[in-house]
């Protein structure tokens, strides 16, 4: 992606440094279904989201944005949405 694109993504996400993307920077968001449905979170789905600093970074879908506060960096999808919709384009 371009670094406007992926500046404009991580300052909606509260993830901008004030630094630009190196370049081969990504953003990518997994889509997960979860076995254990019903647990504290909530929500069959949830979102995973991994900020790639670049095409030499060693650390690539290691460590996941923390959106939602918890500890293996997901966040059910209603949760998510919910947080996240007033800055997205519908």
């Amino acid at each position: 992606a371009h670094d406007s694109t992926l500046v404009s993504l991580l300052a909606a996400l509260g993830h901008f440094d004030d630094e630009l993307p190196p370049y081969g920077a990504s953003v990518v968001f997994e889509l997960l279904h979860r076995d254990d449905a019903e647990d504290a979170r909530g929500g069959a789905y949830a979102v995973r989201v991994f900020y790639n600093r670049g095409v030499n970074a060693s650390d690539l879908f290691q460590d996941p944005l923390d959106l939602c506060g918890t500890r293996d960096g997901t966040c059910s999808l209603d949760m998510f949405a919910d947080h996240f919709g007033p800055v997205v384009a519908a």
